[in-house]
């Protein structure tokens, strides 16, 4: 519906939406979606995979098996082998029990056929150079907690996390921007994901400057305007970019927040994600801080 929720379906509108042609696949990503990958069968779908109703799957195991599903079949192998190949990604990580909740239906059904029939063409893309530090994920069950921090960043122009361990802010804001960063073309109003984290040697804005260099390859004069500030330059190269600037490790006193507000106030199309030990208390023309406290 636009925000990650659901739009409700019954089984009969289902069954009567679908016929068997030209539907050979249906993959129902979502927890507990037996019931609905049976009506998918009903509806005469010869290939469902779906997720048992039992329990909950953990959101990296159904990144796991959809990346080892996905990338197996593409290349000419067929679903029970793509499936087999997920489950085994998420069996590695994760055990057995976890990858058994993956379920392909027809039970009964030969699904030794392949999907995909095209001659192989390679694609070249641009490797993308990620400046959002690899820490270890947050605890189990803290999912929920990162989907409802998305939804804040995408109604507010700023967000702080905080907490008096800002390891623990840390490490939820990089969960938050990898989780972000691994579906950036179907989560609205970010496109770019900036990481400036204040402990470096290298001070915030130069760090901003450095990842906003595709920016500045593409608009060639914004880092070049003679007696322009380093301010003025990143201000002219983000604020038409749908971005999420993520500020790691700012305090109250910090003679830099300043500077960061300056930047909030000339970019209104611009997220920003902040981590702080307490609220900074900002509130300026349009510019109110959401706190969450972790």
């Amino acid at each position: 519906d636009g925000t990650g929720g659901a739009h409700w379906v019954g089984r009969d509108k289902l069954c009567g939406s679908l016929h068997h042609e030209p539907f050979k696949f249906v993959f129902v990503s979502a927890c507990h979606s037996r019931y609905m990958g049976q009506a998918f069968v009903d509806a005469q779908i010869p290939h469902v995979v779906c997720c048992d109703h039992s329990d909950a799957i953990k959101d990296e195991a159904a990144i796991k098996f959809t990346r080892g599903f996905y990338s197996t079949l593409s290349e000419g192998y067929t679903i029970q082998a793509a499936f087999d190949a997920g489950k085994m990604a998420v069996s590695n990580w994760f055990g057995e029990k976890e990858a058994d909740k993956f379920l392909l239906l027809p039970k009964h059904r030969d699904h030794d056929v392949c999907l995909f029939d095209a001659d192989k063409c390679e694609e070249k893309r641009p490797e993308k150079k990620s400046f959002i530090p690899v820490l270890p994920p947050c605890p189990e069950g803290n999912e929920l907690k990162v989907y409802k921090i998305i939804q804040l960043i995408l109604s507010n122009q700023l967000v702080t996390l905080v907490h008096n361990q800002s390891d623990r802010c840390t490490q939820l804001a990089s969960s938050i921007s990898h989780y972000i960063q691994q579906r950036i073309e179907s989560i609205p109003n970010v496109s770019v994901i900036h990481y400036v984290q204040l402990g470096l040697n290298v001070s915030p804005l130069k760090q901003l400057e450095n990842q906003l260099k595709p920016v500045r390859e593409n608009r060639a004069n914004i880092f070049q305007t003679e007696g322009s500030s380093l301010m003025h330059s990143i201000i002219n190269a983000i604020q038409d970019t749908k971005a999420l600037v993520v500020i790691d490790g700012l305090f109250p006193d910090d003679t830099r927040l300043t500077c960061f507000i300056t930047l909030m106030l000339k970019v209104g199309k611009v997220k920003f994600l902040m981590t702080a030990p307490v609220s900074t208390g900002i509130s300026v023309n349009g510019v109110k801080e959401c706190v969450v406290k972790i």
